[in-house]
């Protein structure tokens, strides 16, 4: 019987066991402060944010390779460590339900990345630090940037970035580096831009079907990217110090507008190859040719356009011919408007610039990676003119201004709650199903030692010491 007994309590714990990972394989559920470190894995995905979750700086949060996450209307907040990392064939998955959906890196956090993984309707705001998001599909229906970066200097590379609302890249303050990603838009916000007190390395990027691709009010070095068929301009630089270097810039409403130096680019088949340049930077060892202005009867080419009153000094470029008539036709200057200076632009080159870039004959628009989304995903319904045939509304003869007006504010952070730690909903439930186990277990041996106990054998009657007498009697 004590046999049959182990048997059922063994058979008992291990049932309810089992029932207990297949609840945590269904779904976990997390919010709170998170104060020590912690694994989320394939079995316990996918994980949902009943709250913000706060990653505590003395915490790391693992995410392997597979798992989903739905954020819901919740944030990620990590004063930790946050590493993310899917791989090619299992990206992680994150999406959200509204614009408040987001992983935020606040305070000061070092090492941690996001990679391989794909975002749906969830932003990434960097407040701190220098994390690194590398190999990611981002799209959204949020109007804030997909990526907003404030006093810290990330690593941004190798990422999809598809603009339903909202910039794709932004960096208001701190330095960022931004690489390898290809960012493509719906002909409004900017595929980058960088605030008057921020500063960036934008360097092989491809942009593409934007409001403008870059707008840079700070420092930035923007080099060897492909910036092509954007609504407005290509590239937009406001400080002289500014580096626009080795670019592919094609099939905008204007190539660069405004200053910097401008040095070894490929500008053409945009309506203004050089809008409102500044005497301040330098224009040379370019090829600017064939950008022509269709707002203009007739049609004319201006490799450059004037808006002020200063002198350019534009020689040393290539402007597609050797002629020199030819080439001051195709220049907005002084002889066009009293009120404008005159370009300067002999010597110049007398074959194409070989150091700087050929335009791409095609450029790619982004498509969802195979992992699919958990609800329905956004596509992108931009379709790409061929370079050259970019149909944008006409730019106004006058120097241009920029819109939206940014007036960005600090996002608000949330103060962590005063607790020692979190126990996550779905860890309390598989405590209380093993509870119930042992309590199941414990009733069924009750039972059954009620039922088919050994019965008690009934005790011995004692025997009464025979008197002399009686012994007498019997021997006789």
């Amino acid at each position: 019987m004590r046999k049959l007994t182990c048997a059922i309590l063994i058979i008992s714990v291990l049932s309810v066991s089992l029932l207990c990972v297949e609840v945590g394989h269904a779904s976990s559920f997390e919010s709170g402060l998170l104060n020590v470190d912690a694994t989320w894995t394939t079995e316990g995905s996918p994980y949902t944010l009943t709250g913000t979750l706060i990653i505590n700086g003395s915490a790391t949060l693992t995410i392997q390779p597979g798992v989903t996450v739905d954020l819901g209307n919740y944030q990620i907040e990590v004063e930790g460590v946050l590493n993310a990392q899917g791989t090619s064939g299992d990206r992680l998955v994150f999406s959200g339900s509204s614009s408040s959906a987001a992983i935020e890196f606040s305070f000061s956090n070092y090492g941690s990345t996001i990679e391989n993984a794909n975002f749906y309707s969830v932003s990434v705001l960097i407040q701190s630090g220098s994390p690194t998001i590398s190999g990611n599909y981002f799209v959204s229906n949020s109007s804030s940037s997909i990526i907003t970066v404030y006093d810290a200097s990330p690593l941004i590379f190798d990422n999809t970035i598809s603009i339903l609302y909202g910039d794709g890249i932004a960096v208001y303050s701190g330095s960022a580096t931004i690489s390898n990603n290809l960012i493509a838009g719906q002909g409004q916000y900017y595929g980058v831009y960088v605030a008057g007190s921020a500063s960036a390395h934008i360097f092989n990027n491809t942009i593409t079907a934007c409001y403008s691709g870059i707008l840079t009010e700070g420092v930035s070095d923007i080099q060897e990217n492909n910036v092509i068929n954007n609504l407005h301009d290509g590239v937009c630089s406001d400080d002289s110090t500014s580096t626009i270097e080795n670019n592919a810039i094609a099939g905008n409403l204007c190539g660069v507008s405004g200053v910097g130096n401008i040095e070894n680019n490929t500008i053409t088949d945009n309506q203004a190859g050089i809008w409102g340049p500044s005497p301040a930077g330098t224009i040379v060892y370019n090829n600017i040719y064939g950008n022509y202005n269709t707002t203009l009867t007739p049609i004319a080419v201006q490799n450059i356009h004037l808006t002020d009153s200063n002198n350019i000094n534009a020689t040393y470029n290539w402007w597609g011919s050797t002629d020199i008539q030819a080439i001051n036709q195709t220049i907005w200057d002084s002889k066009n408007a009293t009120n404008l200076g005159t370009v300067l632009f002999v010597p110049f080159l007398n074959a194409s610039n070989q150091f700087a870039p050929a335009i791409p004959a095609s450029i790619p628009l982004p498509t969802p990676p195979p992992t699919p989304a958990p609800s329905a995903t956004p596509t992108v319904s931009a379709t790409q003119s061929p370079i050259g045939q970019a149909t944008p509304s006409p730019r106004p003869l006058s120097t241009p201004s920029i819109s939206p007006i940014r007036t960005p504010s600090q996002p608000e952070k949330v103060t962590p709650s005063p607790v020692i730690g979190v126990l996550s909903s779905s860890n309390l439930d598989s405590l209380i199903t093993i509870a119930a186990a042992f309590i199941l277990a414990a009733a069924i041996i009750l039972a059954l030692n009620l039922k088919f106990g050994r019965p008690k054998a009934p005790k011995p009657k004692k025997r009464r010491k025979a008197s002399a007498k009686t012994l007498k009697k019997n021997s006789d």
